[in-house]
């Protein structure tokens, strides 16, 4: 017995070719895509900076100068900075720093995608603010390896960089780094120095709105400065103390406490120093004898007069220490 419709041909879908074009020309264009970013990454890597260097990292730090009776008559530094370990950061500044600057740290791989697509929506729509895209990591790679400027070059090293240091080292120690590489203006870099600087204390000392307001200077250190611009600074230290609350870092009571405080300063002024006056420190060893060589190399701790050396002269603040047994102790 046949039935009525069993003899009709099949049906054939209309537009069947069109949809596999359309598969195949999308998958060409994927592979052109992927491509395309593997010549990038090779280009770009091949003059990449060494990410196993920092094993080693030791940026500059504060140089001070003492006599022979351990008094301190003096110091200097290209930068103002005071290295300090995890364990001397306070978690109210860990806090606040992820919160404001990346809150995604610990889960991340070095790099945000949604950040990324996140800032680059904002930034193609018109009279909205800019967004930064970079994680902690991100811009440790590049306050160590790279420079300032806005390329695409620069961004695809900086991606790269941040991918390898995720790979080699801990979120302690790379959080560590970041902490230690900061600029917060007036020639002072890292919170440890931060805190002394603005507050005369540690930076295991600071309160919330302390911490929050060294925090919110991670933007721009000159723009953010309580010294220079002190509402915008507060401004921005209470965005960070509102960015904390919401992640559940504190109560809507300790939130409203720190707004309350107004910003209280406790300026270090070092006449010795000349990294806060921005000054590039060089210092001239003259010798102690007219038959001694001009100049020499001085290690940290050893007295002058060992090495035939008497007078150090900084010519760039017109002052010069001649004390017997003069020493230099680098920290």
């Amino acid at each position: 017995m046949k039935y009525l419709y069993s003899e009709l041909p099949a049906l054939q879908v209309a537009g069947t070719r069109l949809v596999g074009r359309v598969v195949f020309g999308l998958l060409v264009l994927a592979a052109a895509l992927v491509g395309a970013f593997a010549g990038l990454l090779i280009v770009y890597s091949t003059d990449l900076p060494q990410v196993s260097d920092l094993e080693h990292y030791r940026p500059s730090s504060i140089t001070e100068l003492y006599d022979d009776q351990g008094r301190e008559i003096g110091s200097f530094a290209i930068q103002r900075r005071v290295i300090v370990n995890y364990e001397d950061l306070p978690k109210v500044l860990r806090d606040a720093v992820i919160s404001i600057e990346d809150k995604d740290f610990e889960r991340h791989w070095g790099i945000n995608l949604w950040r990324i697509l996140g800032a680059f929506y904002r930034d193609l729509i018109p009279h909205r603010n800019k967004q930064g895209a970079s994680t902690l990591t991100m811009q440790l790679s590049r306050n160590l390896f790279l420079s300032q400027e806005r390329t695409l070059s620069r961004k695809v090293q900086e991606t790269m960089l941040a991918i390898q240091i995720e790979r080699r080292f801990t979120k302690q120690q790379i959080f560590t780094m970041y902490c230690n590489q900061i600029y917060l203006g007036h020639g002072v870099y890292g919170f440890e120095a931060g805190a002394e600087y603005y507050f005369n204390k540690h930076a295991k000392d600071l309160t919330l709105e302390e911490a929050a307001m060294l925090a919110g200077m991670l933007k721009s250190g000159v723009e953010y400065s309580p010294i220079l611009h002190p509402d915008r600074a507060m401004a921005r230290r209470n965005l960070v103390i509102n960015s904390m609350l919401e992640d559940g870092n504190i109560t809507a009571q300790q939130a409203a406490e720190a707004r309350d405080q107004p910003i209280r300063l406790e300026v270090a002024h070092d006449p010795d120093s000349l990294a806060q006056r921005g000054l590039v420190p060089f210092l001239e060893i003259e010798p102690i004898q007219e038959d001694s060589p001009p100049g020499g190399i001085v290690e940290p701790g050893q007295q002058l007069d060992q090495c035939g050396l008497a007078r150090a002269v900084l010519p760039d603040q017109g002052q010069t220490l001649s004390r017997p047994n003069l020493q230099i102790d680098s920290r």
